[in-house]
């Protein structure tokens, strides 16, 4: 992640893979998107179940209401 520039996985989202930044509200299923905990960006995907993100304790879900910013996927 470093070594091409990127200093947090937002950066890798918008920098190395120049995925296009859409609203949180518009995401689609298969979406991916950053959202911050404890001070940090931490990226997860938009599911039937909400914005699922990978914790210590496992996977976690969450509302979309509570990403930072969407990124489209594919066409």
């Amino acid at each position: 992640m470093r070594a091409n520039g990127c200093e947090n996985v937002k950066d890798v989202f918008e920098t190395y893979l120049q995925l296009e930044p859409v609203n949180r509200l518009s995401a689609r299923r298969g979406d991916v998107g950053v959202i911050r905990i404890n001070d940090e960006y931490v990226a997860g995907f938009i599911c039937g179940s909400g914005f699922a993100v990978k914790q210590p304790h496992g996977l976690a879900f969450l509302s979309v209401t509570d990403i930072e910013q969407a990124y489209k996927v594919g066409l």
